[in-house]
């Protein structure tokens, strides 16, 4: 037996276990009964680096994925990212227009500054990073080699939502007032078809940058609109919006996702034949 793999899934539980905890700890411990601060609080900074610091602990220890170049330029992986990031701004903004068309969204005055602006895509290009570096650059890699490809999907999707639930609420009411309670259950559908996405992604280069520049992209257009005064409106806010939970994207993500699957799929059956 490889002695990669004598572990088991030792190694990626554990990091999702601690991942979890200190999240958990950051919100229900540190922040107990604090407010949210312009500057954010102790306990959230605990929550936003634990997966990007774990991440870089875990591939130093974690044979199976030590010897990868996760992190590697590359021709072919620059250009998988370009493609990636200006399709995904493009669907985001698609997405925008159809909530306005049919009055789910709508643009209201805003008193956000260029200087804010700048500053807010900034800390949404840092937080995007910080997550691929731990959910892409080490637990995707560290479950393939281990389990089926649906398992995987399975266990990086569930870590993957978890992780958001101790500042859900605070996540959220960037664009909406709904109750993280009824947001939860929408986002794990969002979070699985992200996921399979960008496993298919990574799939094709084996490399964090094409799932951090979709990852990145999608969160700066959805955010600097939201910053720029765009709102829900009506029973058909939640499901067109240009956020993660939306019926629009989970579905629109899951199909592109599940279309790079099956071509893969196609392509790999191919190859047996011609190679049998």
């Amino acid at each position: 037996m490889d002695s990669r793999k004598k572990s088991g899934l030792a190694y990626p539980i554990a990091f999702a276990a601690i991942v979890l905890a200190i999240g958990a700890t950051g919100r229900l411990v540190v922040d107990a009964g604090r407010a949210q601060t312009a500057d954010g609080t102790l306990g959230k900074l605990m929550w936003v680096l634990a997966p990007f610091v774990l991440g870089i602990v875990f591939r130093r220890l974690d044979p199976l994925v030590r010897g990868e170049h996760l992190f590697r330029l590359s021709w072919e992986r620059v250009r998988v990212a370009a493609i990636g990031a200006g399709l995904t701004a493009l669907a985001t903004a698609a997405a925008v227009g159809v909530g306005l068309a049919l009055g789910a969204t709508s643009f209201s005055a805003t008193t956000g500054v260029p200087a804010t602006l700048v500053g807010a895509a900034i800390g949404v290009m840092l937080f995007a990073f910080f997550e691929e570096s731990a959910w892409r650059g080490y637990l995707l890699p560290g479950l393939l080699g281990r389990t089926g490809y649906w398992t995987t999907i399975a266990i990086t999707s569930v870590v993957w939502w978890a992780w958001h639930l101790p500042y859900l609420d605070q996540l959220s009411q960037v664009y909406t007032t709904e109750s993280p309670l009824t947001i939860a259950p929408r986002l794990l559908f969002g979070v699985v078809a992200m996921q399979i996405l960008y496993t298919e992604v990574f799939l094709r280069c084996r490399s964090v940058w094409p799932a951090f520049a979709i990852h990145a992209t999608f969160n700066l257009v959805a955010n600097l609109a939201f910053l720029m005064g765009l709102q829900l409106q009506g029973s058909l806010g939640w499901a067109l919006a240009p956020a993660a939970d939306s019926l629009l994207l989970i579905v629109g993500t899951a199909a592109v996702g599940l279309l790079l699957y099956r071509r893969r799929a196609a392509s790999a059956a191919r190859t047996a034949t011609d190679a049998g």
